[in-house]
């Protein structure tokens, strides 16, 4: 591509800036409560760099979501025994087709997931906060 001169080039290089600024800041509202189908990660990502910078560990309170913001804390609940817990979205993912929601092994554990032949088991998430990292 060519331009033509200085100034169009400065006006081009601002329209990009500003297009990629609002398509990565939009927000996407949260539903009160929705079941997703959660999968856990555990000891082959252990110390793996998370999206906050963190390292994973599978004996924290953590959950990997694709689009709530990082730092969101989130009411888990088994919606087969009414087991609960509180967790931190720390970190992005899943990326497997059919998954919404990855959780540490320690969140796992707790709820006592049973998980179904796909390596999923539905889980209500309701979102108690949006704070950014």
């Amino acid at each position: 591509m060519v331009f033509g001169d200085e100034e169009q080039h400065k006006e081009i290089c601002l329209v990009l800036v500003l297009t990629i600024w609002l398509v990565t800041s939009v927000h996407v509202p949260v539903p009160n409560e929705v079941t997703m189908a959660t999968s856990w990660y555990g000891e082959q990502f252990q110390g793996h760099k998370m999206a906050n910078g963190q390292r994973f560990d599978r004996n924290k309170l953590t959950v990997a979501h694709r689009y709530l913001p990082l730092g969101t804390e989130v009411l888990l609940t088994n919606p087969c025994n009414g087991k609960k817990i509180r967790a931190i979205v720390k970190d992005r993912g899943p990326y497997i087709k059919g998954r919404d929601l990855d959780v540490s092994e320690k969140v796992a554990k707790t709820l006592e997931l049973r998980m179904n032949e796909r390596g999923t088991a539905p889980v209500k998430v309701q979102p108690l906060n949006e704070l950014g990292n």
